[in-house]
């Protein structure tokens, strides 16, 4: 579902969308993977850009904030148990 959309990135027309996942000190660590609310559409180029100059940097870069657009996504997922773990999640800015 979330890659159907176009990249998070405004302006962005690259339509090579993946499944990118946004890091927290909360959702992270060694061999833990975030889980599906933390995710955004993002193009392969921008999701390798966003790792090799790291998240804070490149939400300053693109002017968006990535747990933002994730909330957001996750608030409209079509999995109602997503939606409903949303109303208590940390990622509900």
């Amino acid at each position: 579902w979330v890659r159907g959309f176009a990249c998070c990135v405004p302006g962005c027309e690259d339509r090579r969308i993946v499944f990118a996942h946004v890091r927290s000190a909360a959702n992270s660590g060694t061999g833990l993977k975030p889980p599906d609310s933390a995710a955004v559409s993002m193009c392969d180029a921008h999701h390798q850009e966003q790792h090799r100059i790291g998240q804070p940097a490149f939400e300053r870069k693109y002017g968006i904030s990535l747990s933002g657009i994730a909330a957001g996504l996750a608030r409209r997922s079509p999995d109602r148990e997503l939606r409903a773990a949303m109303k208590t999640s940390y990622l509900t800015t």
